[in-house]
């Protein structure tokens, strides 16, 4: 009879805690979930092409010029509906139009609704940073809309892993 040898004590493995940055990111990323779901909604169509497939929300003025500002990332005045090759090309990777065709449709787009590029980056020029619980109030303001605009944003993927990861804190 053969005596087995013992199995070495395996480590276990440690749960790395989320820091509160992370925690924070995911509560950001889930406002931009609901964000971009209420403004395909509203729009409902590519507002450059017309197309009404592969349909994304569009921040105006971008993200990375409102920084500091975060409330402006989730104001639906500052959205648009683009298709995917659209939204490419806000972003300057080119496909079928070229990034100055962009911005002057913008500003007519814009312009029809009364508003202007330079007073909504204007606007968004305040320093300002969100806390966790403001960003939850946030996401409650996206999410009641979202529900009065019967937007079935349960059933997103993306809404899921990150509500997900939030319940594992």
């Amino acid at each position: 009879m053969c005596l087995a040898h013992p199995k070495p004590d395996r480590k276990k493995r440690k749960v790395k805690r989320r820091t509160s940055q992370q925690i924070r990111s995911d509560w950001i990323n889930l406002c931009l979930c609901l964000w971009g779901m209420l403004i395909v909604k509203r729009d409902g169509r590519c507002q450059w092409c017309g197309s009404t497939k592969a349909l994304c929300g569009h921040h105006i003025v971008t993200r990375g010029s409102t920084a500091g500002y975060k409330l402006s990332w989730f104001d639906l005045d500052n959205g648009i509906c683009l298709c995917r090759d659209c939204h490419g090309t806000a972003h300057g990777r080119a496909r079928r139009r070229t990034i100055h065709e962009y911005v002057e449709f913008i500003n007519k787009w814009l312009a029809e609704k009364g508003l202007s590029y330079e007073s909504l980056k204007v606007s968004y020029s305040v320093i300002y940073k969100m806390d966790k619980s403001q960003i939850e109030l946030q996401f409650n303001i996206l999410r009641s809309k979202c529900e009065g605009m019967q937007i079935p944003y349960t059933e997103s993927k993306k809404y899921q892993l990150l509500t997900r990861r939030l319940a594992n804190g």
